[in-house]
Formats: structure tokens, C-alpha cells, sequence
């Protein structure tokens, strides 16, 4: 890439401007390889620009260089901190695309879905300014969070920390801070780290050594534009010099501390906010949660001596494919574990001893909900009926002939003709129908309510 620019960005190019311009020339920039040809389908925002959900209330406020608690934060056990990256307290034509918050809470879903148990705070700064004052504040909002570790490492049983993007430079900077103390955080995971691709040997390689216990972890892909192409490009344009990103092929300095590990995700990871998002989310790729998990954190999964062996069948004895499960701890209310049930209806998941309650609600059932106990070395057999809606007229419950969770034979007499048409319509507000409303979703609208259209629809479905 060429150093001479007919027109650079003055100072007072704000973030919109980085955004719209970064966009336009990242992607290309990258080069002509599989992985970059895949992270232009998400632009430069690399999949961040998406629904998130709700924020966590939970934070860490490292603004200024001075940590201040929000929220009601853990006072114990395990805590996970998820450090934002550029934009992060931004708003873009009023979309979340780089919250901290939300993805704080999206970082949390997804290790629970790999049985985590362990809270995730936000840890929260002022990056939403131009490239070069973002990075200052990164330094300062990494003193703040060393600060925070130090007098506050007692506390806990563990404090694992996760730095995504230019919040990695907050991450580093804090293991910095801590380096000539007595704390140390107990692991630190750099996903798309925005920061120098040589810093974890020189600048930073003191505070790998010495402020963290069990090493620092680079997960880096080079289908990430944002440090691919971005990253360079606003070095070069702020800084005057073009520096690869940490996170688009990992360190390229040959003397890394010895507890460093760069983990290279590029056959999964397709974009820059897809290192930690959980399976719920609609995305391309994969994350690299299971990984981070496996390597990094498996002291935050307890052990598992239990299982529950789950099958699923409707009121025929059918079983049941593709129904979610979830198994949530009764003591703490915690959801430990999802599992979904296969071709013939049956699943399992390991447990550490102790209640569960599994609550079922799938499109055309009633709610069905149980609580099993689980000992040290047993299995326990669950076995889940979902039953479809109560009877609308007489003694018989409808009947889905169809095996499609629509339940045409209104009337249970096991055919589907115009008497069940009039029925549905007779009855269209009592609750046996209005409760059940996804079971008579003929029309595909509304599956809350059942409405005269409902009514039309299965009027036309008849043969």
C-alpha cells in the first residue's frame, strides 16, 4: 500500500466518516484470498452491525483511568470481564454495532452454552472518539482496570478477561499495570486483537510474564477485514505508519513470551464480532467459543459425573426431532445446558449433581415442564410428552394429521372436513383456541392470536 494520499482525514474526521471510508476502501484491501473474500460479505463491520441482545446491567465503568462498579456486580467465586473494542459505546444512525454491553451479554450466553458457569461484567470506556485518542483512552481504561484487579483479586476465586478488537489493548495494558504487583489476572483472551502484531514481544511481552497466571491467548483470523485491512489502513492514516493487526494473522515477532499462544481461527471465524457470539445468534461461520473454552477457560466448567438421558414424543408417542431442551439449575437458576433432540427424539447432557428443571415450549404443544435429580455417577432417564391443545368442543383434543404442529382436525374425530372449519370459527375467542394460538396458524401471521384469517386458511386448505 502506497504512503502518498492525495488527501489524508484531518484530526476532526469523526467516527462516521472513519466508518463510511473504511468500508469503502478495507475490504479490498485485504487481498484476494478465500478467508477476505468471505469477510466482504460483511463489510468492515464484520458482522457487528446485527441485533444484539439486551445490555447487561452489570458493569465496569473504566472511563478517565478510575474503575467505577454499575450494577450489582459478583462479590465472589468466578468473574469474567469482556472489554469492548472501537465504537463501543456508539450509536450508528441509532443501531447498536459495537455496544459493550450487549455483547457482554451475548459473550455470556454463548459460555453458558458451553456449560461456563461464570458471570460476564462489561467492562466499559469512552472508545467512540477518532483512532489516536481512542487508543490513549485504551491506556488509560487498561491502568483503570489494573487498579480495579488489584485491589479487588482477593475477592475472587478466578478473573478471567477478554479483550475484543482495540479492547485488547485495554486487556494488555492492564496485564502492563499489573506486572510490578502482587495481583494477576488468571487468564486473558485477545479475540481480533486491534493492536501491533510485534507489541506481545516488546511492548507488552513484561506483562504477559508477570500479570497474568495461566498465559495470554490471541484468537485471530484472517477473514477478519477490520484488523486485515481496517486496522492498517488507520494506523497508516493516524499514525503514519502501516502496522499489521494482532488479530488477522497473529504475532509475527519470533520471541513471544512463553505463556503466550497465538490460536488461529480463520477456517471458522468470517468476521470481527464472530469470535464470541452464541449459536442463538443468525450469523456466518462459526465462533471460536468452544475452542477458547477447551484451551483457556475449561477451569470455569465443573466437573460432570451426571447425565440426563432426554426423549421427546408427542401425545401419539411420536417422537419428536429438532426440539430444545433447556436445563436450567433450580438452586442458583441458572441455565447450565441446551441440548436439542435428534432424528429419533432423544438426547443427553452432562451435569454436576444436583435438581434441574427442564421446561419445553415448542410451536403447537402445551408447555410441559419437570424437575429431575441428578446424582454423582447416575444417568436419568427424562421422558418429555408434549401434548397439543385442550379439547375446543366436546371431550376429544384436536389432532395434528399432518405431523406439522397445525392442528386441523379442530374437532379430535380424527378427519379434517368443514365441521372443523365452522368449529374453529364458533370458537374463535375462547381460550382453548386463543391459549393454544400457535397451534391454529393457518394463515402464517400472527401465531399470538387466531384471527378470522386463520379461519379463511384452513377454510382453503381443505381438499
Amino acid at each position: 500500500m502506497s504512503h502518498e494520499h492525495e488527501a489524508r482525514p484531518g484530526p476532526n474526521l469523526d467516527r462516521r466518516d472513519v466508518l463510511k471510508g473504511l468500508s469503502a476502501t478495507g475490504a479490498g484491501a485485504v487481498g484476494a484470498t478465500a478467508a477476505s473474500e468471505r469477510a466482504r460479505g460483511g463489510a468492515i463491520t464484520g458482522g457487528c452491525a446485527i441485533n444484539w441482545p439486551d445490555p447487561t446491567e452489570e458493569q465496569l465503568d473504566l472511563a478517565g483511568g478510575t474503575p467505577t462498579e454499575v450494577g450489582n456486580l459478583p462479590t465472589g467465586g468466578h468473574l469474567v470481564i469482556y472489554v469492548h473494542g472501537f465504537f463501543g459505546e456508539s450509536l450508528v444512525d441509532g443501531v447498536d454495532i459495537f455496544n459493550g454491553s450487549t455483547q457482554a451479554t451475548a459473550l455470556d450466553i454463548a459460555l453458558a452454552e458451553q456449560n461456563v458457569q461464570a458471570p460476564v461484567v462489561a467492562g466499559m470506556w469512552e472508545a467512540t472518539t477518532t483512532w489516536s485518542p481512542a487508543k490513549d483512552n485504551a491506556d488509560e481504561a487498561g491502568a483503570a482496570l489494573a487498579a480495579w484487579v488489584a485491589d479487588n483479586r482477593g475477592a475472587y476465586e478466578t478473573i478471567t478477561v477478554f479483550g475484543h478488537s482495540l479492547g485488547s489493548r485495554v486487556t494488555l495494558e492492564a496485564l502492563a499495570g499489573l506486572a510490578d504487583t502482587d495481583a494477576t489476572i488468571t487468564s486473558a483472551g485477545l479475540l481480533g486483537p486491534g493492536v501491533g502484531a510485534t507489541t506481545v514481544c516488546d511492548r507488552y511481552a513484561d506483562g504477559i510474564r508477570r500479570g497474568v497466571e495461566r498465559g495470554v491467548y490471541t484468537y485471530h483470523s484472517a477473514g477478519d477485514a477490520v484488523v486485515c485491512a481496517a486496522y492498517p489502513l488507520a494506523e497508516l492514516v493516524f499514525e503514519g505508519e502501516e502496522e499489521a493487526g494482532l488479530g488477522c494473522e497473529g504475532s509475527t515477532c519470533g520471541d513471544t513470551p512463553e505463556n503466550y499462544v497465538d490460536v488461529d481461527t480463520s477456517d471458522r471465524v468470517e468476521g470481527h464480532c464472530n469470535y464470541f457470539k452464541p449459536t442463538t445468534m443468525d450469523f456466518e461461520g462459526e465462533s471460536a467459543i468452544p475452542e477458547i473454552v477447551d484451551r483457556q477457560i475449561d477451569y470455569l466448567v465443573p466437573p460432570f459425573d451426571g447425565t440426563l438421558a432426554v426423549t421427546v414424543t408427542n401425545d401419539d408417542g411420536e417422537t419428536l426431532a429438532d426440539v430444545t431442551v433447556p436445563v436450567t439449575d433450580v438452586e442458583t437458576g441458572d441455565t447450565v445446558a441446551t441440548l436439542t433432540t435428534d432424528t429419533e427424539g432423544a438426547g443427553t447432557v452432562s451435569v454436576s449433581p444436583g435438581t434441574y428443571e427442564l421446561a419445553v415450549e415448542d410451536a403447537g404443544f402445551r408447555p410441559v415442564t419437570t424437575e429431575v435429580a441428578v446424582e454423582s455417577g447416575g444417568t436419568v432417564p427424562v421422558h418429555l410428552t408434549l401434548e397439543g391443545p385442550p379439547p375446543v368442543v366436546g371431550d376429544q383434543a384436536p389432532r395434528d394429521l399432518h405431523g406439522d404442529g397445525l392442528y386441523r382436525d379442530v374437532r379430535g374425530d380424527g378427519v379434517f372436513d368443514i365441521m372443523d372449519v365452522q368449529t374453529l370459527f364458533d370458537n374463535l375467542d375462547s381460550p382453548a383456541v386463543q391459549d393454544n394460538a400457535a397451534a391454529y396458524n393457518f394463515s402464517g401471521k400472527d401465531p399470538e392470536r387466531v384471527t378470522i384469517f386463520d379461519v379463511q386458511a384452513l377454510h382453503g386448505q381443505m381438499e
